[in-house]
């Protein structure tokens, strides 16, 4: 008989296991999902601005006035790097 009550007992202390293991996992996999959210923000975030940059650049290129009149601090430092003053570029 101590033996089917040894078998419970490891039957048991799986089912614990097994259960700290699927929390683990579950809370794992929710962390992920947060830090996929997080990216995939980022990434709308970052083409809004690469589409901001195009629209700008664009402006420089063909004297037209720029669709969005947003100004962003990369914009206005990259304004810098492309209007550059005759004297001073190549």
């Amino acid at each position: 008989m101590s033996t089917a009550a040894e078998a419970q007992a490891e039957l048991d202390a799986l089912r614990a296991q097994n259960t700290k293991e699927e929390q683990e996992a579950r809370a794992a996999l929710a962390a992920m999902q947060a830090d996929l959210h997080d990216v995939q923000e980022a990434a709308k975030a970052l083409e809004e601005e690469k589409r901001e940059l195009c629209l700008y650049l664009d402006h420089g290129r063909t004297g037209a006035p720029p669709a969005d009149q947003h100004t962003t601090l990369l914009d206005q430092d990259l304004r810098v790097l492309v209007d550059c003053d005759d004297s001073r570029c190549c």
